[in-house]
């Protein structure tokens, strides 16, 4: 496999109206989008954490040096989602342990970029209002494809391997 954006295996063919993916891409994504999520979630509470412990001793070791390095630790959520999701399997390590993978509305795996993207809208949602994060849980049940919003705005989908 290559690190190219190369078409998923099963693709979507194109009609007339758009892309028309296999049957099954999307039969139970979202149970497996919130357990992915839980586990990345719980990966990246260990991965801080670790950063700040390791910040921490460095600091001292460097005398407060090291510690101006606290501010740069909030990215790493987007550098695991980028690195994770714009690589090879277009999957984090709990999507892929859920069978599942990000894929570009036309079928190409997403690059760093659109994968650290993603995070960064997901995120935002939240962060602006919990009311809006609480709706867009809810879009997933109303199309076909499964797309929360922040699929929608970053022009990604989230299919079965």
């Amino acid at each position: 496999m290559s690190f190219d954006n190369d078409v998923a295996r099963a693709a979507p063919t194109f009609d007339g109206e758009g892309p028309v993916w296999p049957a099954g891409s999307f039969d139970g994504v979202v149970s497996r989008r919130l357990a992915a999520l839980f586990a990345d979630l719980l990966i990246l509470i260990v991965v801080v954490s670790a950063c700040y412990i390791l910040l921490a001793i460095f600091g001292i070791l460097t005398l407060g040096l090291a510690w101006l390095a606290f501010g740069l630790v909030p990215l790493v959520p987007f550098l695991y989602f980028g690195y994770y999701l714009g690589g090879p399997a277009s999957a984090t390590p709990g999507m892929s342990w859920q069978g599942i993978e990000v894929r570009t509305w036309d079928g190409r795996r997403p690059g760093f970029i659109q994968g650290a993207l993603h995070a960064l809208v997901a995120y935002g949602i939240f962060a602006i209002s919990s009311m809006v994060f609480f709706l867009t849980l809810l879009m997933p049940f109303f199309n076909s494809r499964k797309r929360f919003l922040h699929d929608y705005l970053c022009g990604t989908v989230v299919v079965r391997r």
